[in-house]
């Protein structure tokens, strides 16, 4: 901290030394607290203790020393990008240089109509707050700097227009209300604050602590309870300057209790309950203050399971633990990590009394600066379009007109990984509601794409008028039909509308699309019989629905690139079978059936353990024989792979799988998901396929998971020591 006070002391000398000090301005005998330099235009600098985007963009507080006569409120009077323009972020601890004229306003010295602010340099760090007892803060030297009070007590929790009074046993003092700068704190809970910082400000001859967010103030002792807690909005709020760095520096959301070496104790209601969204092998839920709105909810995780107890919606707890970040690709999910065990306090709240709902709109959740406060927290959009159903690990792409948003599918009752296909509503549905707690988790900030709303139930997603909804899609017999099996397919159709055609298209090998029309077979099932075709075949369909309005729906969404497909196989199923299509999307005919085969391991399983899926199983690739379509790709057990080496002769049962978003590094991959058992070891795997680059260029996807050995010459490229 020395080092740092010197640095800045050091940086403001060189600035101040052929201008004006703040003391200049503020220091003063005069009984009236006037500045000597009133009406006077001049230049100063000093390093910013209040952003301006705490106080609405007009107003900043600067400070050129920690102590008394140092700090300075200046009105800009406009929005502080018309000073810096929209490129230039002034935080919290940059280093500043402030043109204006001295004025007194109210009994305020401040500095205003400002012609120039420069930002002389970023992040330099602040002066840490001048601790002061409470009857000295009534005194004009430390109007505009940056203060603290100790082992306060709430004096007054109604002081009029949301001010409140603290005192120390010396006298009391004002903090100003949340209109200034949210800070969501309710002073008539508390017996008191182990501290209350802020901006001294000096409001018609009142002066009142200005906190600049819910981080100035520590709470104490609730009234009534023993123990004191962390409010869920001091560990989440962070600075506005912060989330306008975000996109830029992937980093400035995490909370500011990242790395702090400390436990808290926390206690709010259970929003998201255990055992319902992805958490691997692991646990998580969602815990959110009583009082709802803005940062107000986090999620805990644990990889142990059995750690927490299951919790439901309205369970009200009580845990400790500590804060730290979640990182994927552009985001940070603040987390409240565990120790010691969770206490359940009371019979859980029904849902009326569960924290409220906050309506957004769809951009809200398109940037930090709007979205991160809402971070675990529910809330709910209305009125919005499905236009996109193809996003990657999400349901679909909706837009109320402001801006698009994701729709995520952590919870199980709604995620494909647990056999469901509640993802496939088509473009251009009306959805009347969405309900979901916000996550920051993947995505991109360059399209928006890094927060989405994750529903927790179907009926989560009400649906309004619009085009036919297909959903769940199934065939029977739903593992490989013989060539004596006819072929049930169904879906379910929802719409408030009409419907004038259904009908599943089909085409066997390639030919030509045979349409059957579908029946409703009740419960908005509607269904369509294939019939049997000959050994070795490969058929691949699709449905297509047209409502009284005349608008389509069909399934897959996008069947011109990719279609719903099963083989005919009188005997068992072979790598081949798994992996042949000619289909340009390349995925599996067997896609979700059960196989059973025999194969040699042609890499050692060791190998395939430093990338592991989401469930920490890792990557093998098999094969029958040389040449394409005769290789795949296993995943399983870690410890089941350390033993596998190349030549072992085994067999592997398990389940195909072409769209593995649990290995989403790989996901284009045909996969087998199961166990491998070694018959032989030591054996010879097949000899390498030779193939020469034109052959991988043009059907690369018959080489999937085979050894090659390209018999070409070849020039490399590109290459990257990794």
């Amino acid at each position: 901290m020395k080092k740092s006070l010197i640095l800045i002391s050091a940086l403001l000398f060189a600035l101040a030394a052929f201008g004006t000090t703040i003391r200049d301005i503020q220091y003063t005998a005069d009984a009236s607290g006037d500045s000597p330099l009133n009406g006077q235009t001049v230049t100063v600098s000093g390093i910013v203790t209040g952003e301006p985007y705490a106080f609405g963009g007009n107003t900043m507080y600067i400070q050129d020393a920690p102590e008394a006569w140092s700090g300075i409120l200046v009105y800009l009077d406009s929005h502080v990008s018309e000073f810096v323009g929209e490129s230039v972020i002034v935080s919290e601890g940059d280093s500043v240089t402030v043109t204006g004229t001295v004025e007194e306003h109210n009994k305020l010295t401040r500095i205003s109509d400002v012609s120039s602010l420069v930002v002389e340099a970023d992040t330099v760090g602040c002066y840490p707050p001048v601790t002061v007892p409470t009857d000295s803060l009534n005194q004009e030297k430390y109007e505009g700097c940056l203060v603290r009070v100790e082992d306060v007590a709430v004096s007054t929790p109604d002081a009029g227009g949301g001010e409140w009074g603290v005192d120390d046993g010396s006298g009391e003092v004002i903090v100003d209300d949340e209109s200034n700068a949210p800070y969501y704190f309710w002073p008539e809970e508390y017996e008191g604050c182990l501290s209350v910082s802020g901006l001294l400000h000096d409001d018609t001859s009142t002066y009142k602590i200005r906190p600049r967010l819910a981080w100035d103030i520590v709470g104490g002792y609730k009234t009534g309870e023993s123990k004191i807690y962390t409010r869920i909005q001091r560990i989440q709020q962070v600075r506005y300057s912060d989330l306008l760095k975000t996109p830029q520096d992937y980093e400035s959301d995490k909370s500011y209790f990242e790395g702090i070496d400390t436990t808290l104790n926390v206690k709010g209601i259970v929003t998201m309950p255990t055992g319902i969204s992805y958490a691997g092998d692991g646990v998580k839920f969602i815990l959110a203050d009583e009082h709802s709105g803005p940062w107000s909810a986090i999620l805990s995780y644990n990889s142990d399971a059995s750690v927490y107890p299951d919790l439901i919606a309205g369970d009200v707890i009580e845990m400790s633990g500590y804060v730290d970040e979640y990182t994927t690709t552009n985001s940070n999910m603040t987390e409240f990590f565990l120790v010691g065990d969770i206490q359940l306090i009371g019979e859980p709240l029904p849902t009326e009394e569960l924290p409220d709902t906050a309506l957004v709109r769809t951009a809200d959740l398109r940037h930090p600066v709007t979205a991160e406060q809402w971070g675990n927290n529910f809330v709910k959009i209305e009125d919005a379009f499905i236009i996109d159903n193809d996003r990657e690990f999400c349901i679909f792409e909706v837009d109320d007109g402001s801006g698009s948003c994701l729709i995520g599918y952590d919870s199980d009752s709604l995620a494909a990984r647990a056999g469901n296909d509640f993802m496939r509503a088509p473009i251009g549905t009306v959805l009347k509601s969405v309900t979901g707690w916000v996550y920051h988790h993947h995505g991109s900030y360059e399209d928006s794409s890094t927060y989405n709303i994750n529903p927790l139930y179907q009926d989560d997603i009400v649906v309004g008028e619009g085009p036919v909804m297909l959903l769940e899609a199934e065939r029977r017999p739903a593992n490989v039909p013989e060539s004596t099996h006819d072929v049930t397919v169904s879906i379910r159709a929802f719409t408030t509308r009409g419907i004038d055609t259904a009908t599943v298209y089909y085409k066997v090998d390639d030919g030509e699309f045979t349409g059957i029309d579908m029946f409703d077979t009740g419960d908005d099932i509607w269904s369509a019989v294939i019939p049997s075709q000959e050994d070795k075949a490969i058929v691949e369909y699709y449905f297509y629905f047209v409502d009284d309005s005349s608008d389509v729906s069909a399934y897959p969404a996008k069947y011109h690139e990719k279609l719903l497909a099963y083989k005919v196989l009188d005997s068992d199923p072979t790598i081949y079978d798994i992996q042949y299509t000619h289909a340009e999307s390349g995925l599996s005919p067997l896609h979700g059936c059960n196989v059973a085969f025999n194969a040699n391991v042609t890499m050692d399983g060791s190998l395939g353990t430093f990338f592991t899926d989401n469930e920490g199983r890792g990557v093998v690739p098999v094969a029958s024989a040389s040449g394409p379509w005769n290789a795949v790709w296993v995943l399983t057990d870690t410890m089941t792979l350390k033993n596998l080496h190349e030549g072992d002769y085994v067999t592997v049962t398990g389940v195909v799988d072409d769209d593995h978003d649990k290995y989403y590094k790989f996901q284009n991959n045909t996969y087998v998901v199961g166990t491998v058992n070694t018959e032989l070891q030591g054996e010879l795997p097949p000899d390498p396929t030779a193939v020469t680059l034109a052959d991988l260029e043009n059907d690369f996807e018959a080489y999937e998971g085979v050894t090659v050995e390209i018999t070409d010459g070849a020039e490399i490229a590109y290459s990257q020591r990794l």
